[in-house]
């Protein structure tokens, strides 16, 4: 079985960079990685990058009550409060104010 190398993961064409991007298995490839060097993708420019747990931005949502949540996994957050992904990106990168009067903006590592 192919060996997925820590050291290449991030490095672009590299055979571990090439199965996690552009391989028709990528998700198994990605489950398999973190399985065995933990930490978690992130999605930059299309491509997915690694990065260790320690690693990890953290984006900091204020709710329209004005309580400050500090979030890891965002996806789940949207799910969990109805939330549209994109809006709320947009709303980090300033293109929105707001989303549902929800303000997120990317916080400490």
């Amino acid at each position: 079985m192919a060996r997925l190398l820590k050291e290449e993961v991030n490095i672009r064409n590299s055979f571990t960079w090439t199965k996690i991007n552009d391989d028709a298995r990528s998700n198994y490839w990605r489950n398999l990685f973190v399985n065995e060097h933990g930490g978690l993708f992130t999605s930059e420019n299309g491509k997915f990058v690694w990065a260790k747990t320690e690693e990890i931005r953290k984006i900091l949502v204020t709710k329209p009550d004005g309580t400050l949540d500090e979030v890891t996994n965002f996806a789940k957050y949207c799910r969990e409060h109805d939330l549209n992904k994109g809006a709320m990106y947009e709303v980090i990168k300033g293109s929105r104010n707001h989303h549902k009067g929800f303000i997120a903006t990317k916080g400490e590592k």
